[in-house]
């Protein structure tokens, strides 16, 4: 904005100057005085640096810098609208792109039969929350639930099975990152909803944690995403149905119980309330002291 006003000021400065130079000759100094011809020529030359200085002022001093604001300034907001409406456009067509090609893939998954354990773990971790929210609405249109989230939880368990989307949830926690905001997060979300909503019992679930790793750890149980699941399982009414589950997995063995709440609260990335609770559960309902006084 300021060259073009630059641009202009600079041509009505020479056009100035021109008609000064170009005055009739009768304003002409006379010729026989060489000293007031001197005097004139100064005179020019200090006229054109005054105007040249002006020139290069503020805008507000010129007139053609006025006008040039005028009808600039009120188009900075139209463009500016403009442009964040041309680059949204560009973000949806993109986004709906991306999620069409989710969904293709899903569906050969479906027919192909690829190892469901990698391909649900290589989805959800390149998937991201906006593309989740995506599929989930094309599904729902699709007719494949009643709400977005249903449907997302129907496809992904019909394409890789249950079993297969419990194990890429616990694998991707190993990770130790926030779930908040991401692709992972929301499938979450739908297939804890899936599972509280449906017929699985802990037993099954617990046996579906136990597939992800042939030693999986006792303590994991007490990763938060774990717990999540477990406390998912339709079964699960409430926190000590959830202990006594685990109680029974561990041989009803208080000691070994006992051991496995240690280990969990020594970890950092652990649900230390649960463990806590937990603690307090086993102590009651058996009668015993665990001497676990930084559990409890």
């Amino acid at each position: 904005m300021r060259v073009y006003y630059f641009a202009l000021a600079l041509c009505a400065a020479l056009a100035g100057v021109t008609i000064t130079a170009s005055e009739p000759a009768e304003s002409a100094i006379p010729l026989g005085s060489v000293h007031d011809a001197a005097k004139h020529q100064d005179g020019v030359h200090f006229e054109r640096s005054l105007m040249a200085a002006e020139a290069t002022n503020h805008e507000a001093r010129s007139p053609v810098g006025e006008d040039l604001m005028l009808v600039v300034e009120p188009m900075a907001p139209k463009v500016k609208s403009w442009a964040e409406r041309f680059a949204q456009l560009v973000t949806n067509l993109r986004l709906r792109w991306e999620v069409k090609a989710l969904a293709k893939q899903i569906r050969r998954q479906a027919v192909t039969k690829e190892d469901p354990n990698y391909s649900a773990d290589f989805l959800i971790r390149l998937m991201t929350a906006e593309q989740a929210d995506g599929l989930a609405t094309l599904y729902m249109k699709e007719g494949k639930g009643d709400t977005p989230e249903v449907a997302l939880a129907n496809v992904l368990a019909g394409t890789y099975g249950d079993e297969a989307m419990v194990r890429a949830l616990i694998t991707h926690s190993f990770a130790r990152e926030s779930v908040e905001g991401m692709g992972v997060g929301r499938v979450q979300s739908a297939m804890i909803a899936r599972w509280e909503a449906g017929d699985c019992t802990l037993e099954t679930m617990i046996k579906w944690i136990l597939g992800v790793d042939s030693h999986f750890p006792d303590h994991q149980f007490f990763n938060p995403v774990v717990f999540k699941l477990l406390s998912a399982a339709g079964s699960a009414s409430s926190p000590d149905v959830v202990y006594k589950a685990l109680f029974k997995h561990f041989g009803n063995d208080v000691r070994r119980f006992a051991d496995v709440l240690e280990a969990a609260e020594s970890r950092d990335f652990h649900d230390h309330k649960a463990v806590r609770e937990c603690a307090r559960w086993l102590e009651s309902w058996q009668k015993v002291n665990l001497n676990g006084a930084a559990m409890i």
